[in-house]
């Protein structure tokens, strides 16, 4: 049994909510999922290091499918930056769907 799921995934640029954190660094990610930790890398040369979030500041995965677009999924979640609580929100697309998942 794995303990780590990863996939390549493009951050939806056209999402209801911009991407504060993430939508300066590329377009292309790897996305890690292991026991306690998502860790998004970029994918791009100009994308520095990778953006790492404790599962514990997430709040809701969403899939999203549809039959006229590759499935997405929704990270929003919560953490603390200054002692203050602040929202996040992240959308992807599978770049390949379902066959972009490799453990």
């Amino acid at each position: 049994m794995a303990l780590e799921c990863s996939w390549t995934a493009t951050i939806d640029k056209h999402a209801s909510e911009a991407d504060l954190a993430l939508g300066k660094l590329g377009d292309k990610f790897l996305i890690t999922v292991g026991k306690e930790l998502m860790t998004i890398k970029p994918l791009s040369c100009l994308g520095g290091k990778p953006y790492v979030l404790p599962l514990i500041q997430v709040k809701e995965v969403k899939l999203v499918t549809s039959e006229w677009a590759f499935p997405s999924f929704v990270v929003v979640g919560e953490k603390t930056v200054d002692e203050e609580a602040v929202s996040f929100f992240h959308k992807f697309f599978f770049d390949e769907g379902e066959t972009a998942i490799v453990e």
